[in-house]
């Protein structure tokens, strides 16, 4: 459910980006495994110096992302020779990889046309905007994650804030909602029509099943479905762990069998039925006879 939220509020974000004539950052959150080079002396020392400097930048970090660096932090160098494994934020590498590489394809076609002092001035210049520009695309990335996950967060507090005390008929959420209208529009609003909140205080604030629905507060959620022997696809619900999931699937699956056990069973049985049948009428077979021994004649 995380992920739906995530893109829907990503999607919204780059739509009105968009309609100013600007770019969305990417904001995924999703980190992928990437492995360190640490079999030789010099691939050590660097990575022994790059801890040294995550170390140092730590003390500006706060939430997910200081825990993610004391987790790092906390794992160390493994000796030379052993594989050094990190997740990384996928979409800020990717990012980072086309900056990189863009970066040293220009620079390979700049010297094939230009002296060795024009390179090397050329060079410190690139290696301080590549610096900056991973420092921008590093701050712009955390800054889009953080905004969406903000988001999220602030969808599921919605829904869990539901109370089944706090209002007992839809028409006494709608007078809550007509007292709060005024602080946001700056103005007083109409009275709501009372033919309007008779009708709604027949029903009931909290409906039978909604109160604190798993689709509004849950992180995570599991699908459940089947496939029959034709190819159709069922969906069996929607469920908040695995294991319910999976008894769904169960007595679905159970169901299905005994009505395959049930159908082949009838079906031998009209069988039986219709041989008998055909056995008992003989007429068939008589005028078959007939015909025969007349084409004889």
């Amino acid at each position: 459910r995380d992920a739906d939220r995530r893109y829907t509020f990503a999607t919204r974000n780059a739509k009105k980006a968009a309609e100013k004539g600007e770019m969305y950052p990417q904001s995924s959150p999703m980190v992928e495994v990437w492995e360190f080079k640490n079999d030789d002396a010099e691939s050590h020392e660097a990575l022994t110096k790059l801890m040294e400097a995550i170390k140092g930048a730590s003390g500006d970090l706060s939430g997910e992302d200081k825990e993610a660096v004391e987790a790092l932090l906390k794992i160390g160098i493994p000796p030379m020779g052993e594989k050094l494994e990190v997740f990384l934020p996928q979409q800020l590498v990717n990012q980072l990889h086309y900056a990189h590489n863009y970066l040293a394809k220009n620079m390979d076609e700049f010297k094939e046309n230009h002296t060795e002092a024009e390179t090397e001035t050329v060079m410190k210049a690139a290696v301080e905007a590549r610096t900056k520009a991973m420092v921008e695309l590093t701050e712009k990335h955390v800054a889009a994650r953080d905004e969406v996950e903000e988001d999220v967060k602030l969808m599921k507090s919605l829904f869990r804030s539901q109370s089944k005390d706090k209002y007992k008929t839809k028409a006494d959420v709608l007078r809550s909602i007509w007292a709060e209208l005024p602080k946001y529009l700056g103005k007083p609003v109409p009275p709501v029509d009372e033919e309007l909140l008779a009708d709604m205080e027949q029903i009931p604030a909290v409906q039978e099943g909604e109160f604190r629905h798993n689709w509004g507060i849950a992180d995570k959620l599991y699908k459940s479905e089947a496939i029959d022997a034709f190819g159709m696809k069922y969906l069996l619900g929607v469920f908040d762990t695995p294991a319910e999931a999976e008894k769904a699937f169960v007595e679905w699956n159970t169901e299905y069998e005994k009505a395959r056990a049930d159908m082949k069973s009838e079906m031998q049985q009209w069988s039986k039925q219709e041989n008998a049948r055909l056995e008992a009428d003989t007429s068939g077979a008589d005028r078959i006879k007939k015909i025969l021994e007349e084409a004889r004649r």
